[in-house]
């Protein structure tokens, strides 16, 4: 009791955390960890005062047991018995490797996994193994790495999921680019340079690969249009970021001629194929192909769209779309900016919606509004909702204090994952109204 209290600097500090930890132990327990038992675990312990880090490092040190007693049982269903003793070990020693990591705030991770390891009976491992956690949860098939299209489905050419991270942890992250520069360039490589310093929660990180070709054919004629203008007016270092100098004169009848002329069928064509990718992703997601864990979905450009589209197609599924997406963030979203619509896509998400804009996307205000005839876009301004007693669900964060346009989303990804609170949930931006 005196070690525990050491939490928080007060006495009911080491109580909250272990009843935070309880509840996390019982919803893993149940092999049934969805994004609902996520956002639940979230809030309550924001209402006790418990760090968010600490509930992540409890996540890990679990997955950790569950990789070493879902190795065991199959070992021992070899031999034809069922290792029912392993199973109920694991609530035991979770609860007092849950008050050794609350007194140490999470440092003392790594030496509770050789805890539950030397209670439980079995050896210890530093990294779960991967797949193993997910085929506990229930993941269907071959998994989301086994997954490949044996033929066209749903009129897509180019649909798999490309491994980037896995680590000790339970939840699973899909990143979705919305553009790629040339034929050396790969969805999987975004998300390994956009990820690789971003704080995570631990857990396995994937890139859906869609539609390389078309990606690659519009960041082409996006790429050679930047060019082009910025020649034009006098521009001569462009880079991956959008020049000031070069678009602030994009409202030009010349310019915007050019730009929708250049990319009409390529934009065209893309943005029919983030839908069709989008209802796709869902009906995969729908059947469990991740286990019974919380997906957070994070996508620029089109692969915003792409998100969007998965959370309506979620939401239209009913029960069987319920609890399969925690957060969703949304950068640059080349969708209508209607509130009923982003308030419908929002009940597919039991944590958050963000809705990531820049002002001064010129390139997304041009082509979107002459190819939808819409002047409401997602990407340039925050959506109002419609409900009544407001959303708690949907976010809108202005980004254009560090984001000059369209082509800067990618080369700004780590930046602002950090500052949305990919991992923590929590964004270090003030919320905006509309």
């Amino acid at each position: 009791a005196g070690a525990t209290s050491s939490i928080g600097g007060g006495g009911e500090g080491g109580d909250c955390w272990v009843l935070v930890w309880l509840c996390l132990v019982a919803s893993v327990r149940k092999r049934r960890y969805d994004a609902r038992a996520r956002a639940m675990m979230r809030k309550v312990a924001r209402l006790l005062g418990v760090q968010w880090t600490w509930v992540a490092r409890a996540e890990a040190c679990l997955s950790q047991e569950l990789a070493l007693v879902h190795g065991s049982s199959k070992a021992e269903d070899k031999k034809g018995g069922t290792n029912y003793k392993r199973y109920a070990a694991i609530g035991g020693a979770a609860v007092l490797g849950g008050a050794v990591i609350g007194v140490t705030g999470g440092l003392a991770a790594p030496a509770v996994a050789a805890g539950l390891g030397v209670i439980t009976g079995g050896g210890v491992v530093a990294v779960a193994s991967f797949g193993v956690v997910a085929g506990v949860f229930g993941a269907t098939g071959a998994g989301m790495v086994g997954y490949r299209m044996v033929r066209r489905t749903a009129d897509l050419e180019d649909f798999a999921f490309d491994l980037v991270d896995s680590s000790d942890g339970l939840p699973v992250t899909i990143g979705v680019a919305g553009w790629l520069l040339d034929e050396s360039d790969s969805c999987w490589s975004v998300w390994d340079v956009a990820m690789r310093d971003v704080a995570s929660d631990g857990g396995e990180t994937f890139a859906l690969r869609w539609e390389s070709h078309e990606l690659r054919r519009i960041g082409k004629v996006l790429s050679e249009y930047i060019q082009e203008q910025a020649k034009s007016f006098g521009v001569t270092a462009v880079g991956n970021a959008v020049i000031g100098t070069a678009f602030g004169l994009l409202n030009l009848p010349r310019a915007i001629l050019g730009l929708t002329t250049m990319i009409d069928n390529t934009w065209a064509l893309c943005q029919l194929r983030s839908d069709r990718a989008g209802a796709h992703l869902a009906s995969l997601l729908a059947d469990r192909i991740q286990g019974d864990r919380p997906v957070t979905l994070v996508g620029y450009g089109m692969g915003a769209r792409l998100v969007i589209q998965c959370l309506l197609a979620l939401v239209d599924m009913g029960e069987r779309g319920k609890g399969i997406v925690e957060a969703a963030v949304c950068l640059g979203t080349p969708f209508e900016a209607k509130g009923k619509t982003w308030d419908r896509a929002s009940l597919a998400c039991s944590h958050r919606l963000v809705n990531g804009y820049c002002t001064s996307d010129l390139i997304l205000g041009i082509v979107f509004r002459a190819k939808n005839w819409s002047y409401s876009v997602a990407g340039l301004r925050a959506v109002e909702t419609e409900l009544p007693g407001g959303n708690q669900v949907l976010e809108n964060l202005n980004l254009t204090s560090f984001v000059n346009g369209h082509w800067d989303y990618r080369e700004k990804l780590p930046v602002i994952l950090e500052r949305v609170g990919l991992s923590s949930g929590v964004s270090t931006l003030p919320a905006q109204t509309p």
